[in-house]
C-alpha cells in the first residue's frame, strides 16, 4: 500500500495512536455507513423469526395449586374413623405420585372426553408409540381399566402434565400443557378435582366400611345386652330385689325408718323437756310464767284485757268507792278475765302432756317397723350375691353396646363429612400468552438475533466492501491526500450541477467548490495553473467537477479555459457546446493553432476548447507536444482546466496529466473501489504526474455527516444558516 502524501506540519493520523479498543467514532461511522444494510438484514431476520413464531404450534401452560391438609378439624367434633394424613414430608411426595397416577389421569380423560380429541388420540403412528411405551406404565394403564383409545390419550396426557411439590411446603403444583389456553386450564383443574374426588371417595369408602362393621357389631351387642338385662330383672323380681335409684325397697325403707326414728326421738326429747320445764314452773309459781303460756297469743290478749280492766277498776274505786255499782261491775269483769286466763293456761299445759304421749307412741311404732323390715333386709343381702354377678354382666354388655352404638353414630356422620385431605388454593386460569413459542423470549431472542445478524452484515459488508467512503479511506487505502468532496444534487434539485452552481452561488455545493479551489491554491501555490482532472473509471463525475471548477474560477474574475481532453467521449464538449458539429483539426496537435477552436460559454465568462469530432484523425500525443500546447494556453489564460479521460483505460490521459502542473483524481463516493483508485493513483505517479489529491464526488451530505467522517460536511447542520440552497 502506498504511503499517503502529506504536507509538512500535518498532524499524524488518529490510527497512529495506540488503542486497546476500537475507536468509538470509527464504530459509529461504520454503523451509519452501513445503516441501510443493517436495517435490511435486521428487518429480514426479525421478519423470519416473527414468521417462524407465527407458524409454530402454540403451547399454553396453566397451573393449579393443591394444598395437602395434614391437620383438619372434624365439624362433628368426633375422632375420625380413618385417620388424617400425618404431617410428614413423605406423605406429600406420595400424594404427588398419586396425582400423576394413571387412575387420576384416566378420570380426567373421561371427564374432558380426551379420547375423542385427535390431538390426544392421533392415527396409527400414535398407537404404535403407545405400544412401545414403558412396560411399567403399560401395566399401570391396564390396571386402571382404560380402553385402548383411552390408553393412548392417557399416555399423551401424562406426558403433558407435570406434578411437583412447591419447595418444602404442603402445596403441590399441577402444571398442564395444551394446544389451547382453555384446555390447559381445564386439564390442570381437572387433575386437581379428580384427585380430590378420588381421595374423598377412598376416605368415604373406608369410613363406610368401618361404619358397617361397627353397626353390625352394635346389633349383636344389643341382643346380648337385652338378654343379660332380662336375666337380671328376672332375678330381682324372684328375690324381691326391686330397687329405685340404686337401692332395694327394703334398703330404702330401712333408710327412711332410720331417719324417721331419729327425728321421732329428737321430737320426744324436745316434748319431754318442754313438759318437765312446764311442770317445774307450775310447782313454783302456779304456771303463769310457763314459756308455752306466755307465748300464747290468747294469753297475751287476755292479759291485755286484764290490765285494762284493772286500770278501770282502780279509777272507779278512787272516784266512787268500793260500793258503787260501777266499781262492783268492774270488779266482776276483772274476775271473769282472770278465770279465762287460768282456763287457757290449764288447756296449754294439758296439750303439752298430750304431745309428749303422742311422741312416745310414734317412736314406739317406728321402732317396731324398723325391727320387722330389718329381718327382710338380712334375707335380701343373702340374695344380693347372685344379683351382683348378673349386674356386672349386664353392665359390661351395656357398656360395650353403648360404645359400639356411639361409634356407629360417629361413623355414620363422618361418611359425608366435609373434611377432605386436600383443597384447591389456586385454580388455574386461561393463560394470555403461550409458553411455546415464548413470545417475550422470542422478542428478546429475535431482537438479539436481528441485532447480531445486522451487526455481522455490517462487519461482513465492511470487510467485503472496498469502496472509498471518506477521508480516512482516501488517505489510508488510496494513499493520496484528501482534496475535498462535492455533494450529490440529484436529490436536492432537478437542475444539472453546472446550472445549479450559477443559480445558487452561495449554496453548499458552491462552497465545496471554493474549498476545492482553496486546497489547490494552498497545495501548489501560483504554479498550479494547468490542472488535469481525471478518474480511475467512467461515470465518477470528473467532467461535472471539471466544468463546475472552471465556471467557479470564471465567475470569480479569472481567465479560464476548459480543455476537453476526453477525445473519445467528448463529455465536456457535449455538455457545454451541444450544437458543435464541424470537425476541425486535432486540438493537441502543435501544428494546429488552438485559438481557432475556442468557444465561449453562454452562461459564464468561461472559454471552452472542445475536443475534435472525428476521433479517427487523432494521433498519439507526446509529452513534449502537450507541454508546448499547455505553455501557450498558460500564457493566454490564468487557469487551464483539462477534463481528461479515465486514466486506467486510456493512454493519452497519462500524457496530459504529466504535462499539466497538477492532477486531481476524482473518486465517486461509495462506488469506486479503493483498488481502482489506488491503481489510478499509481498510474499517475508512474508517469510522474503531480497528483495533488483526491476529490470525492456525488456524496449524500446528510448520510455522509451521520457517518462521523472527519470532514467539514460532518458539521454542515451548524453552518446551514450560511448557505442558500
Amino acid at each position: 500500500m502506498a504511503v499517503p502524501l502529506r504536507v509538512d506540519g500535518d498532524l499524524p493520523p488518529a490510527e497512529s495512536r495506540e488503542r486497546i479498543l476500537p475507536d468509538p467514532a470509527f464504530l459509529v461511522s461504520l454503523f451509519f455507513r452501513r445503516l441501510r444494510l443493517f436495517l435490511v438484514v435486521f428487518l429480514l431476520t426479525a421478519s423470519a423469526i416473527a414468521l417462524a413464531v407465527t407458524l409454530l404450534p402454540r403451547t399454553f401452560e396453566a397451573t393449579t395449586s393443591v394444598l395437602i391438609q395434614p391437620r383438619k378439624v372434624d365439624p362433628t367434633g368426633q375422632e375420625a374413623v380413618v385417620s388424617n394424613l400425618p404431617a410428614d414430608t413423605n406423605v406429600v411426595d406420595t400424594q404427588v405420585r398419586l396425582i400423576a397416577s394413571p387412575t387420576v389421569a384416566l378420570q380426567v380423560v373421561r371427564d374432558l372426553k380426551l379420547a375423542s380429541d385427535p390431538y390426544y388420540v392421533p392415527p396409527a403412528v400414535a398407537v404404535q408409540r403407545h405400544a412401545s411405551a414403558g412396560a411399567e406404565l403399560d401395566k399401570r394403564i391396564a390396571a386402571s381399566g382404560a380402553s385402548e383409545m383411552e390408553g393412548v390419550a392417557l399416555t399423551r396426557l401424562l406426558n403433558d402434565v407435570a406434578v411437583r411439590r412447591s419447595g418444602l411446603t404442603y402445596v403441590i403444583d399441577i402444571t398442564a400443557h395444551a394446544r389451547s389456553a382453555e384446555l390447559s386450564a381445564r386439564i390442570a383443574n381437572g387433575f386437581a378435582k379428580a384427585y380430590i374426588v378420588f381421595t374423598d371417595q377412598a376416605r368415604n369408602n373406608a369410613t363406610s366400611a368401618a361404619a358397617g362393621f361397627v353397626q353390625e357389631g352394635a346389633a349383636k351387642l344389643s341382643r346380648q345386652a337385652l338378654q343379660d338385662d332380662s336375666a337380671l330383672q328376672s332375678y330381682r323380681i324372684a328375690h324381691n330385689l326391686m330397687s329405685a335409684d340404686g337401692a332395694t325397697l327394703a334398703e330404702r325403707q330401712i333408710a327412711d325408718l332410720g331417719t324417721q326414728i331419729a327425728e321421732a326421738r329428737a321430737a320426744l326429747a324436745q316434748e319431754r323437756g318442754m313438759n318437765n320445764a312446764s311442770q317445774a314452773q307450775v310447782g313454783h309459781g302456779g304456771g303463769a310464767d310457763v314459756s308455752a303460756v306466755t307465748s300464747s297469743e290468747t294469753i297475751r290478749l287476755l292479759r291485755a284485757q286484764e290490765a285494762t280492766a284493772s286500770g278501770q277498776l282502780a279509777t272507779l274505786q278512787a272516784r266512787y268507792g268500793d260500793l258503787h255499782p260501777d266499781v262492783i261491775s268492774a270488779r266482776k269483769n276483772l274476775a271473769d278475765i282472770r278465770r279465762h286466763i287460768a282456763a287457757e293456761r290449764d288447756r296449754i299445759l294439758a296439750g303439752q302432756r298430750a304431745d309428749l304421749q303422742a311422741a312416745q307412741s310414734k317412736l314406739a311404732s317406728l321402732e317396731s317397723s324398723y325391727n320387722r323390715i330389718q329381718g327382710s333386709l338380712v334375707a335380701n343381702n343373702k340374695a344380693m350375691t347372685g344379683m351382683s354377678d348378673l349386674q356386672r354382666k349386664a353392665d359390661a354388655s351395656a357398656a360395650v353396646y353403648s360404645a359400639f352404638l356411639e361409634r356407629a353414630k360417629q361413623t355414620a356422620a363422618q361418611v359425608q363429612s366435609p373434611t377432605p385431605d386436600a383443597s384447591i388454593v389456586a385454580a388455574a386460569h386461561e393463560p394470555f400468552v403461550p409458553v411455546w413459542p415464548n413470545i417475550p423470549l422470542a422478542v428478546v431472542f429475535g431482537g438479539i438475533a436481528s441485532l447480531t445478524a445486522g451487526s455481522l452484515a455490517v462487519g461482513l459488508g465492511e470487510y467485503l466492501d472496498r469502496t472509498v467512503h471518506g477521508r480516512d479511506e482516501m488517505e489510508a487505502l488510496v494513499g493520496i491526500n484528501y482534496a475535498g468532496a462535492l455533494p450529490d444534487l440529484r436529490n436536492r434539485s432537478r437542475m444539472a450541477p453546472t446550472s445549479y452552481l450559477m443559480a445558487r452561488p452561495f449554496s453548499l455545493f458552491a462552497e465545496a467548490l471554493r474549498n476545492l479551489l482553496t486546497y489547490i491554491e494552498l497545495s501548489c501555490g501560483e504554479n498550479a495553473r494547468v490542472i488535469a482532472i481525471t478518474s480511475s473509471l467512467p461515470g465518477e463525475g470528473k467532467t461535472t467537477a471539471a466544468v463546475c471548477l472552471a465556471r467557479m474560477l470564471a465567475i470569480s474574475g479569472r481567465r479560464v479555459v476548459l480543455v476537453d481532453g476526453d477525445f473519445r467521449r467528448r463529455s465536456a464538449s457535449r455538455l457545454l457546446v451541444p450544437a458543435m458539429t464541424s470537425d476541425g483539426m486535432e486540438v493537441t496537435s502543435v501544428h494546429a493553432h488552438w485559438s481557432q477552436r475556442l468557444v465561449s460559454d453562454v452562461e459564464t465568462p468561461l472559454t471552452i476548447l472542445p475536443a475534435p469530432i472525428d476521433v479517427r484523425r487523432l494521433t498519439q500525443v507526446s509529452v513534449e507536444d502537450a507541454a508546448e500546447w499547455f505553455a501557450e494556453l498558460r500564457r493566454a489564460f490564468d487557469y487551464v482546466i483539462v477534463d481528461t479521460a479515465p486514466v486506467l483505460g486510456l493512454a493519452e490521459t497519462r500524457t496530459l496529466a504529466r504535462a499539466a502542473d497538477a492532477a486531481l483524481l476524482v473518486v465517486r463516493w461509495q462506488k469506486t473501489t479503493s483498488r481502482a483508485a489506488l491503481a489510478a493513483a499509481m498510474a499517475l505517479r508512474e508517469c510522474h504526474a503531480n497528483l495533488i489529491g483526491g476529490l470525492l464526488s456525488m456524496i449524500d451530505v446528510r448520510y455522509y455527516a451521520r457517518t462521523g467522517q472527519a470532514d467539514s460536511f460532518a458539521y454542515q447542520k451548524r453552518f446551514s444558516s450560511y448557505y442558500i440552497n
